[in-house]
């Protein structure tokens, strides 16, 4: 612990990324937002990639194993790859 008193050695117990995380995450919340972990299924994102590389439309078909990794992997390969 750091001795109140000492003006000229800094916190080395403090995480200054910490807190920067931790106001980031109480802007975005007052945004609306909201985190959450998800699970990617790799065959069908995939083939939202490939779907988006022959400038398909973003509409994962029923037959898709699972529809929201095949619109990431669309978004992703239309959106975010440089």
């Amino acid at each position: 612990m750091k001795d109140p008193q000492d003006k000229q050695t800094g916190d080395m117990l403090c995480k200054p990324q910490a807190s920067r995380q931790a106001r980031y995450r109480e802007r975005r919340e007052a945004e609306g937002y909201r985190q959450v972990a998800v699970w990617i299924h790799q065959d069908s994102e995939e083939a939202g990639a490939t779907a988006a590389d022959k400038g398909a439309p973003c509409e994962p078909g029923s037959n898709q194993h699972d529809p929201l990794s095949w619109a990431i992997g669309w978004v992703k390969a239309k959106y975010l790859k440089k």
